[in-house]
């Protein structure tokens, strides 16, 4: 958590990737994009919530796909949406950050995972 304990950081570091690389994020909410989209909002049950991506790599943004399983034999997952986010392959380096509402965290994104430490 960062900002004060309100936003939840997630960050993943891949390294060594010899495939393209899927971040994903399935959800009942509604999922609207910005235009950058680097920002997703989720809307559901007059709840909201921001998530905003952070790479370095500036081609890597937010898609969205209805999240349906490549067979007919998987659980459809009626309802349910995709946020996702495709990498090249290489060390990839990710952060998403969730804020509850259209609050905006103004925080630093983080640190590469081998600098975290911690506390008990």
């Amino acid at each position: 958590m960062i900002g004060g304990r309100r936003h939840p950081l997630i960050q993943d570091e891949i390294v060594g990737a010899s495939g393209p690389i899927r971040w994903t994020w399935i959800t009942r909410a509604h999922i609207s994009l910005a235009e950058n989209g680097r920002r997703a909002g989720l809307q559901e049950n007059g709840r909201h919530l921001t998530l905003v991506l952070h790479s370095a790599l500036p081609t890597i943004r937010f898609a969205v796909d209805d999240c349906v399983p490549p067979t007919v034999a998987e659980q459809q997952n009626e309802g349910f949406q995709r946020l996702f986010s495709d990498s090249p392959p290489s060390d990839a380096h990710l952060i998403v950050i969730a804020s509850p509402g259209d609050e905006r965290c103004v925080c630093e994104p983080g640190h590469p995972l081998a600098r975290w430490t911690h506390r008990a």
